[in-house]
């Protein structure tokens, strides 16, 4: 579940709820944790939710993309914003304009602004 976030990235509440119900019966194995809330096993354990494990997941393959880091994708794979208006580095990303759902075009479902 840890580590196949990158790969399997739910769209659906539903799966996503689910993943957080395991993550959550898992924090309460240890007989120590079992009075404490949610957020104080997670604290206890240095962990994070997943939702939050899963935005740093896809901030990092998104900056790896970004900085040519795969070579067999095109260059043209993100279209980053060449206008003089934006301020900062020139990596901001220009966001596309599409009717599709997120999860029918990984570019924009990857650079999701949660």
């Amino acid at each position: 579940m840890e580590y196949a976030n990158t790969i399997w990235n739910p769209y659906f509440q539903k799966d996503i709820n689910m993943l957080e119900k395991i993550q959550r019966s898992v924090t309460r194995i240890p007989r120590q944790l079992r009075g404490l809330t949610y957020e104080d096993r997670l604290s206890y354990l240095n962990l994070t939710t997943h939702q939050q494990r899963r935005m740093r997941g896809n901030l990092i393959e998104l900056y790896k993309i970004a900085s040519n880091k795969y070579p067999s994708l095109p260059d043209n794979f993100l279209m980053f914003n060449n206008s003089n208006l934006t301020r900062g580095h020139p990596l901001k990303l220009a966001k596309q304009r599409c009717n599709k759902k997120p999860r029918t075009n990984f570019r924009v479902s990857l650079a999701n602004n949660d």
